[in-house]
């Protein structure tokens, strides 16, 4: 206990501070059935408190004392265990470490429910319908001269042929779309409300830790019975590559 001596209305304070945080202070309502300001009823305590009798103001003070040091004691050991608990470590798993765990989890579940649970089979993954490729940085700086709105369209499909028939050199395969539509294509490998990648119909084949969306100057390759259609992407629609190595 602190020796400092405090007047009456001090005490008067920490007595009310005390209550304020117990929740216990006498709220009143007004006609209109509002609570009071929550400022006027503390300053009403206050002056209350600090017109009783010394010895009574003195007990309630104890009490009081007690109530805000083991507030604030509680509130240190809440802070520091959350600041622990935020410390650990925490194990990040991929999406298929995910899924296999709760896999396991519902199949637990459902034995134990003797639900039996049917043998597993191998599933099928259809192959995609569309590739989409990204031009490297150093070329991707060009795109927009090479294939935007005011560029010529023979021209434009002359260099992408060029650009595609060294596309080791040029490009990375970034993605697998489960799709026929080359607009839909683009859309779904644009980060719209969400990194492309997340989307249900891509499969995504960069290695980085992230990937720009798809623009003027990257390649969409259509898989279709026949053959491969390779298609730039313009700044208005797609040019067809015409002759694709």
């Amino acid at each position: 206990m602190s020796a400092i001596k405090m007047t009456k209305l001090e005490k008067a304070r920490v007595i009310v501070q005390a209550l304020y945080n117990l929740d216990e202070l006498p709220y009143e309502r007004e006609a209109r059935g509002e609570f009071r300001q929550v400022s006027t009823v503390i300053s009403r305590e206050i002056k209350r408190v600090a017109r009783m009798k010394a010895d009574a103001v003195e007990e309630l003070y104890q009490k009081a004392h007690k109530i805000l040091s083991d507030k604030v004691l509680k509130d240190h050991e809440a802070s520091q265990k959350a600041q622990e608990e935020s410390q650990k470590e925490e194990k990040i798993y991929s999406q298929s470490e995910a899924d296999k765990l709760i896999e396991e989890a519902v199949e637990t579940a459902l034995m134990e429910h003797g639900i039996k649970v049917k043998e597993k089979t191998e599933s099928v993954e259809y192959p995609a319908r569309i590739s989409v490729y990204h031009l490297h940085h150093d070329i991707w700086g060009n795109a927009s001269f090479n294939f935007g709105l005011g560029a010529d369209r023979n021209l434009a499909q002359k260099k992408a042929e060029e650009i595609w028939n060294d596309r080791e050199k040029n490009m990375d395969h970034v993605a697998d779309v489960y799709s026929d539509d080359l607009e839909e294509a683009y859309r779904l490998t644009n980060s719209i409300d969400k990194n492309w990648w997340k989307n249900y119909e891509v499969r995504s084949r960069f290695t980085t830790e992230g990937c720009r969306s798809t623009s003027v100057g990257d390649f969409i390759v259509k898989h279709e019975m026949d053959g491969d259609e390779v298609y730039v992407v313009a700044g208005c629609g797609f040019i067809k590559v015409k002759e694709a190595a």
